[in-house]
């Protein structure tokens, strides 16, 4: 059995369970971005490597580590940047990277190269076989943590050679396993969950991310420094079409995000972006329940079925 390994608890006692079972583990950890991202003046995945290395000494696994950063560029963040910079919606990144990379490069890579039968996962969601033999994606017993959202578009076939064993386990239950029975290195058991898109780093947050990248997307630098300055904008409101604060690019902003409006004595948010050719504007209302903030109807794109036809 393959375990994607990442250094952190919900990997490890995922490795743990399955070795203590007395299955043949390799842990494998997956390179998916290129650049340095600094953390305290060290890259990010040099320490994902020390754990990882410490959470395979301690479960007693092999431990091997594979590089998707070409794939991972080409699936995942060229698609996003695309669909972000049409500004009418903010993708997410993590259900592609699910379907491209992990049950996609990786599961290949597991079974083909590793010669693994299954990939095993720390994900929280379940995966149950039906009496037809499909292989359906349920939640996981921690609804708080549950992924399955996350892993809503991997194919069929990807279900079929992949488990997720704290599917049936909550977090706490988890991290009692790693601090006691399998007595996982306390780097690893300390460690924080990780949260949000996972290229953007510890220090950067989502706006300043995109914000360094899309401009530069098919442009030259002396030109990507204009439209950067260009990007800026106003705060719009919605209520009388005032304008009312200033924003700093409208790659920072996405709809239901708190916008800082100087001087303001209220929270205004987010409802709209108008990415016309020469306009700049960021739309916002006052306070969190204003009726620009809902919507009667929703559009829905790019269905998957995980059956693979309509149910």
């Amino acid at each position: 059995i393959a375990v994607g390994i990442s250094g952190g608890v919900d990997s490890a006692v995922t490795a743990w369970i399955l070795k203590r079972a007395g299955y043949d583990v390799v842990g494998v950890l997956m390179r998916n971005w290129d650049e340095a991202e600094e953390t305290g003046g060290e890259c990010a995945f040099e320490k994902d490597q020390r754990d990882a290395a410490a959470v395979a000494r301690s479960v007693g696994i092999e431990l091997r580590e594979v590089d998707f950063v070409k794939e991972y560029w080409h699936a995942v963040f060229q698609p996003f940047l695309r669909d972000f910079d049409g500004g009418a919606s903010t993708p997410n990144p993590d259900l592609a990277c699910n379907r491209h990379i992990k049950f996609g490069s990786l599961l290949k890579h597991c079974l083909l190269d590793v010669k693994a039968d299954v990939l095993c996962t720390g994900h929280y969601a379940k995966i149950v076989r039906g009496p037809n033999g499909v292989f359906c994606l349920h939640t996981a017993e921690d609804k708080e943590k549950d992924q399955s959202y996350f892993l809503a578009s991997v194919k069929q076939e990807a279900l079929r050679n992949a488990c997720f064993p704290l599917g049936w386990l909550t977090k706490t239950e988890v991290r009692a396993i790693a601090a006691g029975p399998a007595k996982l290195p306390s780097a690893v058991t300390s460690r924080r969950s990780s949260r949000g898109i996972c290229f953007i780093g510890r220090k950067k947050n989502f706006g300043e991310f995109v914000h360094e990248y899309l401009p530069e997307e098919g442009r030259t630098s002396e030109a990507s420094a204009t439209d950067s300055d260009a990007a800026s904008g106003a705060f719009v409101s919605v209520v009388d079409g005032a304008v009312v604060g200033a924003h700093k690019g409208l790659a920072r902003y996405t709809c239901g995000q708190g916008a800082r409006v100087g001087g303001a004595s209220a929270p205004w948010f987010v409802v709209g972006k108008d990415s016309r050719a020469g306009v700049t504007n960021v739309y916002v209302a006052p306070g969190s329940d204003h009726p620009a903030l809902f919507v009667a109807t929703a559009a829905v794109a790019r269905c998957f079925w995980v059956e693979g036809k309509l149910p």
